[in-house]
């Protein structure tokens, strides 16, 4: 009895590793290609960089200083 579960385990945890393998597999399988200004319109829109008029942030470049971090 403890062999047939055994044996049952394996071969669930083996379908749940190559199901997993091919789930991940399909997902990337075909990367959409595009050119860096698309790239970059494309995060500005999910939020993920920047603003949209296309400057990193509101802040002057003296205040992205990071030497006064507190690091010694």
């Amino acid at each position: 009895m403890v062999a047939a579960t055994m044996v049952a385990l394996l071969f669930v945890s083996l379908a749940m590793f190559f199901g997993l393998w091919w789930l991940i597999e399909e997902e990337t399988a075909d990367p959409p290609v595009m050119d860096r200004a698309e790239a970059e319109r494309r995060a500005i829109e999910q939020g993920g960089r920047g603003t949209k008029d296309g400057s990193p942030d509101e802040r002057p470049n003296d205040e992205r200083d990071d030497d006064d971090v507190g690091w010694d």
